[in-house]
């Protein structure tokens, strides 16, 4: 906190909004959290409501290699780390590591 910056005089213009902080902690609006450097749970008083979440698929830690931007729109084969890719941009776009041009020597 600033000790020469006073919040009150910037942010009371900004009425009562209430808005918890991610320590629990209840402001007036975002403007006093904001001034005194927290961050932004949820809006409304302390404690946030969290509704329950059904479960969801997984979501895949890399790019579909089917997907419409892993292609190769020429064939330039490259070893990777899970073996040969048809080209670079392919490899990348899969999230391998290129180890050498040209396809791998097994």
């Amino acid at each position: 906190d600033d000790p020469d910056f006073d919040c009150d005089r910037w942010c009371r213009r900004d009425g009562y909004k209430p808005i918890c902080s991610t320590e629990n902690k209840n402001y007036d609006n975002s403007c006093y959290l904001e001034c005194n450097w927290k961050y932004k749970e949820c809006d409304g008083r302390c404690p946030c409501y969290r509704p329950s979440i059904p479960d969801r698929p997984s979501i895949p830690d890399r790019p579909d290699p089917r997907g419409p931007f892993c292609y190769c729109s020429k064939y330039d084969p490259v070893c990777t780390n899970e073996g040969s890719v048809d080209c670079e941009s392919k490899a990348k776009c899969e999230g391998k590591y290129v180890f050498y041009d040209g396809p791998c020597m097994d």
